[in-house]
């Protein structure tokens, strides 16, 4: 991930013919004027900022959340937000691949027992080391600690 909430470097930017489908796709929506200088106008305010999915899924999205009247701004910050909530689902799907998928570790079976033995040093490492057989029996591995 280089800029957050930008397309990643190499990843294929918004080109002038998609911005060209954006507009006839926005026109659909408030039947405003397209023509090739609004066309080359938005472009040059998208260039490099947004995939053509992104926008087009922006395009969706401020629609359901806004009736302000769409301009460049509003797709290259629903861009934005679409992508950064991508990136957060896969730093969660990574997260559950820790533990062997089971992200976070059970509930300890000894819960109340740890909870009772909380200001009590000895019954509490007792306690623990219950929870860690539980997690052993039940195949948990926990994230790698450095």
């Amino acid at each position: 991930m280089s800029n957050i909430g930008y397309p990643d470097q190499g990843e294929e930017t918004i080109n002038l013919e998609q911005t060209a489908k954006l507009l006839a796709r926005i026109k659909i929506g408030d039947n405003r004027t397209v023509n090739d200088e609004v066309t080359m106008d938005w472009f040059h305010a998208l260039d490099g900022q947004v995939t053509f999915v992104d926008a087009i899924n922006a395009v969706s999205l401020h629609r359901r959340e806004s009736t302000d009247y769409l301009q460049p701004a509003h797709i290259v910050r629903l861009a934005k937000r679409l992508r950064e909530d991508r990136n957060q689902g896969k730093a969660l799907a990574a997260l559950e691949g820790l533990g062997q998928g089971k992200y976070p570790a059970p509930r300890p079976d000894n819960f109340d027992a740890m909870a009772a033995a909380w200001n009590d040093p000895v019954e509490f490492a007792k306690q623990c080391r219950i929870y860690q057989d539980q997690l052993d029996r039940e195949g948990y591995i926990g994230p790698a600690v450095a």
